[in-house]
């Protein structure tokens, strides 16, 4: 299974993380977890910064899990300049993900976050994708995007 993860950049509650996505591994194995970057930038080719929020933990939980991550920063050069260019980058993410996997064997899972995350969530709908948003960040519980 691909995972894709999405969630805001002040997201902190890294057990949330890996009780999640570790559930979701015992369930069927994931084999490459997909996130935003969010916290990178690229341009020209180049990367600045450092993936932070709910990207960066679930890039940490699939690092020591061993498992493959691809990072999808905002690429100005193929984004455009903000505001659209997280929009612009969250379909391109969805889009890499679901052309090269097929949508049956992806899952978006949005963490707490804003409306980047509602964005992502909602595009992922939009094109057929799995998705399901973690509510809370003490005990949590799951439901589906509808």
């Amino acid at each position: 299974m691909v995972i894709i993860v999405t969630g805001g950049r002040d997201f902190n509650t890294y057990s949330v993380i890996d009780n999640v996505l570790s559930m979701l591994h015992s369930q069927e194995p994931i084999t490459l977890l997909a996130q935003g970057a969010c916290g990178i930038t690229r341009e020209h080719g180049v990367d600045s910064g450092r993936a932070k929020g709910a990207d960066g933990l679930a890039r940490e939980w699939a690092t020591l899990k061993g498992i493959s991550v691809s990072d999808f920063p905002v690429d100005h050069d193929i984004d455009g300049p903000w505001p659209a260019a997280g929009p612009r980058r969250n379909g391109r993410m969805l889009r890499t993900v679901k052309d090269a996997v097929g949508g049956s064997r992806a899952l978006v899972v949005g963490f707490e976050g804003g409306r980047g995350t509602a964005d992502c969530l909602r595009q992922a709908k939009a094109i057929g994708l799995k998705a399901m948003r973690i509510v809370g960040t003490g005990p949590f519980y799951t439901e589906p995007v509808t």
